[in-house]
């Protein structure tokens, strides 16, 4: 009986590892990016990489162009890598949500004045593209 619950306790570790997402088939994992995120704005669905969350709009970079969607113009917010989706209905997200979109943003402490002046030189931009 020791000699089982022994070798149950010594295998438990190498089980454990082996279960969940693996490294090879999670997209985020794959690159340095932040997640791609679908936004259902009033009119239309736009879609990107999720450069940051801010607590007024999200910047987000659409191919070779870095957009502020203000919360106001989106009524729901997805991040399909990882099966999340949030109703805002033009309200800013509540704290917990918001904490969930920065941890999954490119940049989830924000972007700093000095870094959002050389990501628009980098894309050839004189400011943020706003989304209605």
């Amino acid at each position: 009986m020791r000699r089982t619950a022994f070798l149950s306790l010594a295998l438990a570790p190498t089980f454990a590892c082996s279960v969940g997402p693996k490294v090879s088939s999670f997209a985020p994992a794959q690159r340095p990016a932040g997640a791609s995120v679908r936004l259902h704005l009033k009119k239309q669905t736009v879609g990107g990489e999720l450069l940051a969350a801010g607590d007024t709009a999200l910047v987000l970079l659409r191919g070779a162009v870095l957009v502020l969607v203000p919360y106001t113009a989106i009524k729901k917010v997805e991040l399909p890598e990882f099966e999340l989706e949030y109703g805002t209905d033009g309200a800013a997200p509540d704290a917990a949500t918001l904490e969930v979109l920065r941890r999954r943003s490119r940049f989830s402490r924000g972007i700093a004045p000095e870094l959002l002046t050389r990501l628009l030189v980098a894309y050839h931009q004189d400011a943020l593209a706003v989304l209605p």
